[in-house]
């Protein structure tokens, strides 16, 4: 039980840190492109991290 929460915990990290890796490496323009800041780097990649790499899906986003 403590040794599979243990492997989650460290799956989670492990996909924050390769998301957040990847979206540092984006130029501010491209981040602007997709609504995001540098500022909000973090909480978009513990988003994902935390939804198994999913995209985050917005409240504001109007699926039409």
């Amino acid at each position: 039980m403590i040794l599979s929460h243990a492997i989650h915990a460290w799956r989670v990290w492990r996909r924050y840190r390769a998301c957040l890796r990847q979206l540092s490496a984006l130029t501010d323009m491209e981040l602007a492109d997709i609504g995001l800041s540098r500022s909000g780097l973090h909480w978009v990649a513990w988003r994902v991290s935390q939804d198994g790499g999913a995209v985050a899906r917005s409240s504001h986003i109007d699926d039409r």
